[in-house]
């Protein structure tokens, strides 16, 4: 870009992206960030590793979070009422 092209940018002031353009500006944005963690082999694993602890963490409360005993009340209320969130027995 020349220096005559620049300041004539200046002057004209921002102007409106088409949703196109957008996009296009965000998968660029997208494949450096992506380019950069693939090449860092330690960002790359410690990202892995994250990931694999998050997930473990997310299913262990899918299944077995409501139900812990860890989880019990502890706040003095009735002890006898099930742990919020819990659905109450139909029927």
């Amino acid at each position: 870009m020349c220096l005559a092209a620049y300041w004539n940018s200046l002057r004209a002031g921002p102007i409106a992206l088409k949703p196109i353009a957008v996009k296009a500006l965000a998968a660029d944005r997208y494949r450096s960030l992506v380019k950069r963690f693939e090449s860092d082999y330690a960002v790359s694993d410690e990202m892995q590793t994250i990931t694999k602890e998050y997930n473990e963490a997310t299913q262990w409360h899918l299944d077995d979070g409501v139900a812990d005993p860890q989880l019990s009340r502890t706040d003095g209320g009735d002890r006898d009422a099930p742990p919020r969130g819990a659905r109450r027995p139909t029927g």
